[in-house]
């Protein structure tokens, strides 16, 4: 009978897609997936590391042994360690689907580089639709729509528009947290923003401009972490 299981995937943090692994590397990776309170059984891929953790019959969800992964300790090693882990495949037709979950959360870890090591596909957001959508040519014309004013902005004048932009929306809207991220004045972010409102000729106050904004700046990380 099928065993549900859990799908890993370790690799280094800003690994190139085409580059191999030392020895030392690939110990150090199956280390740090050695650590979960499960054994696994490992698949050597070129650029990282792959687990299968067999899982009880009653567990309903891989989020928790997720969890669990975070609180352990990683083997030092010079450069990061991140491991996506997909949904519990429940069954031997649900391991491609996890095998590919896990994949993306690997990758949008490395997009995003919050700090995480453990990325669980559950914890992507809007990141699992947009990975969903195929037509990359709407994609570019999406966040072209939303963010060219101020990439055009910041090429020609030398700003960083588009980072206060990003950090502001991150910061949902609070001035007094982008300026200190940015280690800015309050006064400078104010002016920033009243001038990136003007080139986008929308209104930042509003939820679903700030919504779509956020969306074209994932979109856009996406198409030139893809070459666009």
């Amino acid at each position: 009978p099928d065993q549900p299981a859990v799908v890993a995937v370790a690799q280094f943090a800003g690994a190139a897609t085409d580059s191999g692994l030392s020895d030392e590397e690939r110990q150090t990776l199956i280390a740090a997936l050695n650590q979960a309170p499960r054994r696994a059984v490992l698949i050597n891929k070129p650029d990282r590391v792959v687990a299968i953790y067999p899982s009880p019959t009653r567990e309903k969800s891989s989020v928790p042994f997720a969890r669990s992964l975070e609180e352990l300790p990683r083997p030092s090693s010079k450069r990061p360690v991140r491991v996506g882990i997909g949904r519990l495949a429940r069954k031997l037709a649900d391991f491609p689907i996890s095998y590919r979950e896990a994949e993306e959360a690997l990758f949008i870890a490395g997009l995003t580089d919050g700090g995480k090591v453990v990325r669980h596909y559950n914890d992507l957001g809007v990141w699992r639709l947009i990975l969903r959508i195929k037509d990359e040519t709407e994609l570019q014309r999406f966040a072209d729509y939303y963010l060219n004013p101020v990439v055009a902005h910041d090429l020609d004048q030398q700003t960083g528009w588009l980072r206060t932009l990003e950090t502001y929306l991150d910061h949902n809207g609070n001035l007094r947290a982008t300026a200190r991220a940015l280690n800015l004045h309050r006064n400078t972010i104010t002016y920033q923003l009243e001038h990136i409102s003007k080139l986008l000729e929308k209104d930042l106050g509003d939820p679903e401009v700030r919504l779509s904004i956020q969306v074209a700046l994932k979109v856009r990380k996406l198409l030139t972490a893809r070459g666009r």
